[in-house]
């Protein structure tokens, strides 16, 4: 089966909309948007999308429901180190790219702390999408599946956690324990 080809357009957040506001949106949005995940990531607006799924109306809809589109990407196609590509997207607050970057990773290399990293960002994703009890839920599991206290600073991500949920923006850098390059 052909791996369909995802998009993530960036929108600029004009509305400033906030991770707390997703749920009250998505029922909006479905209505043109039939497959996607939307992020809030600070000044903007991430929208995951299958590349098959964009038509004309669809950016017009976006820049006329959320703010500009300025950027489209296509999601997997990084040739760089994935750890270097992790730390950079991590920073830039584009956390489900991160996910991917790790998750190429870890098909090759299944150790747990690797995993555990892997849901702790995917946790970053679920608080930009409005869904703080999954996140808090998925910070759990890494803490006692893949003990990843060995690494981080857990009330660090916590606290990071909450404040993507609340401002749609954060540093889980910062909760390192030491650098990762």
């Amino acid at each position: 089966m052909a791996r369909l080809e995802r998009l993530i357009l960036v929108a600029e957040n004009r509305k400033k909309i906030k991770p707390i506001h997703i749920k009250y949106l998505k029922p909006i949005y479905k209505k043109i948007l039939k497959r996607y995940s939307i992020r809030i990531s600070g000044d903007t607006v991430e929208i995951g999308i299958l590349a098959e799924d964009v038509k004309p109306d669809t950016i017009k809809y976006i820049e006329e429901h959320i703010g500009k589109v300025i950027e489209k990407r296509t999601i997997g196609t990084s040739k760089t180190d994935p750890i270097e590509a992790y730390v950079d997207l991590v920073k830039k607050q584009r956390y489900w790219e991160a996910h991917e970057a790790l998750e190429n990773l870890w098909s090759t290399n299944r150790r747990p702390i690797l995993q555990g990293i892997i849901q702790v960002t995917a946790a970053q994703v679920k608080a930009q999408e409005g869904r703080l009890m999954s996140a808090s839920r998925m910070l759990k599991r890494a803490k006692e599946r893949y003990r990843i206290d060995t690494l981080l600073d857990t009330k660090c991500l916590l606290r990071e956690t909450i404040r993507v949920y609340i401002t749609g923006k954060s540093n889980i850098l910062r909760c390192f324990k030491r650098e990762l390059v």
